[in-house]
């Protein structure tokens, strides 16, 4: 019929208006608009209903409408214009911005000029014309959906409810299903227009709600999907009445917690109209245990949500409310839920989180085990807290599946490959420095990137504000772990709206993306909050693809740091490790970062395994220098080995250890606190566990380096600062070494030579030092007259330097630092 699928034959246009910022701009008068384009135009329009606000037009408000039209083709020319009647009708229009989802663009129409008969030129309706730059984004298409709620007995619902699509091109966002009429009454059909993005052929829905209200229960008949599959021609943004295609999902069951099992989400396969499925796959029921670990503190009383990923899609989240036990997740205890979803194929990854609500919220989860009708188990590690101040923080965590027929008794050789399926980003948040900035309410992250999203992440544990987040003019710092979503090309960042303070002015998001080697910049400079700009709890945020900044990618290693068995061996300083491979070397890289229990590591006797992700040095390791800050009351460390792992192309592990068996240690043999380290062996394990061990092909020693620095024979040439000494050489650099046990008591007199000796792996030719000293104590200021170094074959360089280290003397041409070249 011709009246099939109506929604379907206009296009959507998204209006929002801005008016200025200044004393009386807003208007109290009726306003209309009529848009142009190549093909039409829409007539005069009164804009009456905007969304998210009663009281529109108010000054520096942002008062959005939908308007749903015959498609107009490119937007030439807007009229906006009031009737000048109202206490104050005058009015100063900002700008206009018309958003086509179906095209995918976002046109603004500046103004900046009044509408008003006392203002200006006095008139009240202007001609507006595009700018040259539009706004582009992901274009969308539209879908129509007719839900049938049953007729029996209060089958109607009050709640919220939502749908989300699966097709063949993926998944759509949750989109909430809201016409501003009574909706999902019984026995009644409520007709929606979505527009998402293309699915492709879809095969299955989730539709739920949030059981809010007080009759959230809902008995749901059948749902009605029409989709547009075809335009009429390149350029235009209608759908051909015969490219509409139909899916037919029958449910017939509640969604109540109250009633059947429970569930307030269903999943519903796509048939065609005699009822044969779209795509061959049934609706399964997933056996899952969950395994809480065997620590104290480890149970949680928090409610548990757990998602599922794999070759067909994903299940959606779904609570784990229906346990074995009646306590569910208490210590050492394995719980089992069902959970009924569209046959997903061969699982990938979980997403497993908890609210952070009850009395005792901190969750230590050990693994997940998955099993579906008829197939082998498959097992999802995690062996880490699900907490806000235990390790990192994080409340939310995503699991990948051990390698098929695997159990954990498997883990530890499989523990690399594991971590190399999620990457770190950073994502650093910037509030406006505007009055009422800041927001108490709770943050909420989405990232979409070429290859899949990351699902919504709350934004919970700061790095860099433990306290109070989200505050006027504050930078705050969060690290999100998830599978790799690919180069983000948009995000999308919402609040709850909760909280005294809940409006937000965000000023931009920048997001690190170590696994590529770029960090984007998401500008916003916009409110989220319902009583200010356009009233909108949720901002959808682009990226400026000529501000990006690119560095070395990143991969991930497995570091295993192994401290001696003796007396006093462990430490409470800061470690970090710098590891110099093929391509080149990491820097130091602070081990203990972003965790929540520090005082656990390096310990002694213990093995401490770190997964960092590190610009990429190549697979081949040449040497590591570990060492740490001389910090914290137990600051001295006898280390015993490092162990460093890396997954090649193929999948083959490479295992390097680097023996030590010496204390990195002020008050301990040399008094350094770093150490170069050179690797003994390679073990390569190949993907099906076997392994041939290789001796250390990397031809460098190591070298004992003695110093010889000669203070200036000048007044006050002296210090008593402490120097540092950093060496260059044709094969690498020392990294900077502390000048501390001399052959005088009072080291770096005047006239005085002071001799120091450096262990670390051979440098080759030297061809520079840098000198620093950091200006401590009652006399800090420093003549240096030379530096002399030589190895154990006594080749011998001599470093000039005669300069002050000084910040004081007026004849300094350093400041407490210098580079210096030999004397040729």
């Amino acid at each position: 019929a011709d009246g099939e699928a109506a929604l379907l034959r206009t296009t959507l246009y998204k209006i929002k208006i801005k008016t200025g910022d200044l004393m009386n701009a807003g208007t109290d008068s009726d306003v209309y608009i009529c848009i142009f384009g190549d093909k039409g135009n829409t007539g005069k329009i009164k804009l009456k209903d905007a969304i998210h606000t009663s009281n529109k037009f108010e000054r520096d408000r942002t008062d959005t409408f939908n308007l749903e039209r015959e498609d107009l083709g490119k937007l030439e020319k807007l009229t906006v214009g009031h009737n000048g009647e109202g206490l104050n009708s005058g009015w100063y229009l900002e700008y206009i911005e018309v958003g086509v989802a179906s095209s995918g663009t976002n046109i603004i129409f500046p103004c900046e000029k009044w509408l008003s008969k006392h203002e200006d030129d006095g008139l009240i309706e202007r001609d507006l014309f595009p700018v040259e730059d539009t706004i582009k984004y992901q274009s969308k298409i539209p879908y129509q959906i007719e839900i049938t709620t049953s007729d029996v007995s209060s089958a109607g619902t009050n709640a919220n409810v939502f749908v989300q699509l699966y097709g063949s091109e993926g998944k759509s966002e949750v989109v909430q299903l809201d016409n501003k009429s009574d909706n999902f009454e019984r026995g009644q059909e409520d007709v929606f227009k979505i527009e998402c993005r293309n699915v492709g052929e879809v095969h299955k829905l989730r539709i739920g709600h949030d059981g809010k209200g007080a009759q959230s229960g809902w008995h749901l008949a059948s749902i009605l999907l029409y989709q547009a599959v075809e335009k009429l021609g390149p350029k235009d943004s209608r759908w051909t009445k015969d490219s509409l295609k139909k899916y037919y999902f029958t449910c017939n069951r509640w969604l109540a917690r109250s009633e059947d099992d429970g569930e307030i989400v269903r999943e519903l396969l796509a048939t065609d109209q005699d009822g044969n499925p779209i795509l061959d796959i049934g609706m399964i029921t997933y056996s899952v245990t969950v395994q809480t670990s065997d620590i104290l503190g480890a149970a949680t009383d928090a409610d548990v949500f757990i998602t599922m990923f794999g070759e067909h899609g994903d299940s959606g989240e779904r609570a784990l409310r229906k346990s074995d036990n009646i306590n569910k997740f208490e210590r050492n205890q394995a719980d089992v839920f069902s959970v009924v979803a569209v046959d997903l194929g061969v699982l990938s990854k979980l997403k497993v989180r908890h609210d952070d609500s009850g009395t005792s919220s901190a969750w230590h989860l050990d693994h997940v085990v998955v099993t579906a009708d008829g197939a082998a188990p498959r097992v999802f590690p995690c062996q880490r807290w699900l907490a806000t101040d235990e390790d990192d923080g994080q409340i939310s965590r995503e699991l990948p599946a051990l390698p098929a027929g695997q159990t954990m008794a498997d883990l530890d050789r499989n523990s690399l490959y594991l971590a190399k399926q999620l990457t770190t980003y950073h994502v650093t948040v910037y509030t406006g420095d505007l009055f009422g900035a800041g927001t108490d309410s709770d943050v909420f992250l989405q990232m979409f990137g070429e290859v899949e999203d990351s699902g919504p992440i709350q934004l919970k544990s700061c790095k860099s504000n433990s306290i109070n987040k989200f505050e006027r003019d504050a930078k705050d710092l969060f690290f999100v772990e998830c599978a790799d979503v690919g180069k983000i090309i948009r995000i999308k960042v919402w609040t709850d709206g909760s909280g005294v303070g809940s409006d937000w002015f965000l000023e931009s998001i920048k997001i690190d993306m170590p696994s590529l080697g770029i960090k984007r910049t998401f500008p916003c400079e916009d409110w989220i909050g319902s009583s200010e700009s356009d009233g909108t709890l949720e901002r959808e945020l682009y990226p400026i693809a000529e501000a990006d900044k690119c560095y070395r990618e990143s991969t991930r290693w497995e570091l295993t740091f192994v401290t001696s068995d003796i007396r006093h061996a462990g430490t409470d300083a800061k470690v970090w490790i710098n590891l110099f491979g093929d391509k080149g070397r990491t820097g130091k890289i602070v081990l203990e970062d972003g965790q929540k229990d520090k005082d656990k590591f390096f310990e002694r006797g213990s093995n401490d395994v770190f997964m960092p992700e590190i610009p990429d040095i190549g697979t081949r390791l040449i040497k590591v220098q570990v060492g740490h800050d001389g910090k914290g009351r137990g600051d001295g460390w006898h280390l015993d080995r490092v162990v460093a792992k890396c997954l090649d192309g193929d999948g083959t592990a490479l295992t390097y250890t680097f023996p030590c068996a010496r204390w990195i240690d002020k008050g301990e043999e040399d008094g350094q606190l770093q150490v170069d380290l050179l690797p003994l062996s390679v073990v390569k394990t190949t993907s099906d566990g076997k392994e041939v061990t290789e001796e250390n092909t990397v031809t460098l020693k190591n070298e004992t380096y003695t110093v010889k620095v000669l203070t200036g024979n000048k007044f006050g040439a002296g210090t008593d600062a402490n120097v540092y000494l950093t060496m260059f050489g044709t094969l690498g650099d020392s990294g900077e070494r502390k000048l501390a046990k001399s052959e005088n008591m009072n080291k770096f007199q005047r006239n005085q030579v002071d001799t120091f000796t450096v262990d670390c792996v051979e440098l080759g030719d030297l061809y520079k030092i840098s000198v620093r000293e950091d200006d401590s104590g009652a006399g800090a200021d420093w003549f240096l007259a030379s530096v002399t170094i030589s190895d154990t074959a006594e080749n011998e360089v001599v470093f000039p330097c005669e300069q002050w280290f000084s910040k004081s003397k007026k004849e300094k041409s350093t400041d407490c630092d210098s580079a210096l070249i030999p004397l040729l």
